[in-house]
């Protein structure tokens, strides 16, 4: 049997390197010019030849994908970062008839709404909770956008690096989130993912080369260590495999987005989405099912002593629940059922400072349910 510090007597397996490209060769495009960029070692190119290339793969995908049509209003989510520039850097080369319009809305931001959002991650206590809620307010402010001003898709600046990354993430933290170039889990909006053929170096690349302006922008995880998050720890090790493997990314988003069922082949109703992501619940399952174990301990761990001496009235005064009682918030497990298994663990403590918009929503649905069981008992 093999073991991990076995000696082989001089006959270890030594691994061939692949040459690194000297200077002065040419461009394996134009097969004239010098290259002065070079690809995965092998592959060597001139600045126009990769600008020419770079804009082609753009070209290429949405045209291959047919999902956006002639005459019809797009929106590009610019966060700032070096891949969402470039994709508006490239959408100007293809189209010299885009109208770029920048509006920046603050007139109906107040003190109130700062301390509202404070007061939001600060119930959250990991950083793997704080993360997953920034990204899911992100998607639904860009989904808002896009309905108020007649947007039918949203051109998203996710590379194949980001993608791999947020698979990654998803899986291990029990989501099936579908990150394919199209994403039509929204419903009206269709997220559209032009991007997800470039690795970040050849992102990097075009930036640099081509003046290309970004903005960094700080995160939560900016200037942690590697195991804050489960978040910050995917993109570590996928980073740091990707260094010594090029075709990585490319391997683990291929892999990963086939074993992720598509949104277009569910027949699920809005009302067996999750709450938050919109994905398709995954909480259906049977008694012998590790996510019904997970629950059973959960609830007996959950489960307190009450004080005999405490009368019923007080009791289900201190809990909002007596008389004259204003509380509209639904009950934290009036929540769980109508989110997946991700996030339920990231609104674990935080049921009380969740936005209005989402309790709107919550409430909805369970008069959707309400009304549908009615109408099946009778």
């Amino acid at each position: 049997m093999c073991q991990a510090e076995e000696e082989y007597n001089g006959l270890e397996c030594k691994q061939e390197k692949i040459p690194v490209p000297t200077l002065n060769r040419k461009c394996i495009k134009c097969k004239e010019g010098t290259a002065v960029l070079v690809k995965k070692r092998v592959c060597m190119f001139t600045g126009s030849c990769f600008k020419e290339y770079f804009i082609h793969k753009l070209r290429a995908m949405l045209g291959n994908n047919r999902v956006i049509f002639p005459h019809e209003k797009v929106l590009l989510a610019v966060s700032g970062g070096t891949a969402s520039y470039s994709m508006l850097s490239q959408v100007q080369e293809v189209n010299t008839q885009f109208f770029l319009f920048i509006c920046v809305e603050d007139s109906a931001y107040s003190p109130e709404h700062k301390l509202a959002v404070e007061r939001l991650f600060s119930s959250l206590k990991i950083l793997i909770a704080k993360e997953d809620m920034l990204q899911t307010l992100r998607q639904h402010l860009i989904l808002h956008i896009a309905r108020e001003n007649g947007y039918s898709k949203v051109m998203m600046g996710d590379s194949c690096s980001r993608l791999a990354v947020k698979l990654l993430s998803n899986i291990t933290l029990g989501r099936r989130a579908a990150l394919g170039f199209s994403d039509h889990r929204y419903g009206d909006v269709v997220i559209v993912r032009p991007m997800r053929d470039y690795s970040f170096k050849e992102i990097t690349y075009y930036s640099r080369m081509f003046n290309v302006p970004s903005v960094f922008i700080s995160g939560l995880d900016t200037k942690t260590h590697d195991k804050a998050s489960i978040q910050r720890l995917t993109e570590s090790f996928v980073t740091n495999l990707q260094a010594d493997f090029p075709s990585t990314v490319s391997t683990i988003y291929r892999n990963l987005i086939q074993s992720v069922m598509s949104p277009q082949s569910q027949t699920a109703e809005a009302a067996s989405k999750c709450l938050l992501c919109l994905c398709a619940l995954d909480t259906k399952a049977g008694k012998a099912s590790a996510f019904n174990a997970t629950l059973v301990s959960e609830q007996l761990s959950q489960i307190e002593l009450q004080d005999p001496s405490v009368e019923a009235p007080a009791r289900s005064a201190e809990e909002g629940q007596g008389c004259g009682s204003s509380n509209r918030l639904p009950s934290h497990q009036d929540l769980k059922t109508l989110l997946c298994y991700s996030c339920r663990l990231t609104i674990k403590d935080m049921v009380n400072t969740l936005p209005p918009y989402i309790i709107t929503e919550a409430e909805k649905q369970q008069k959707r349910w309400e009304m549908l069981l009615r109408n099946l008992n009778e």
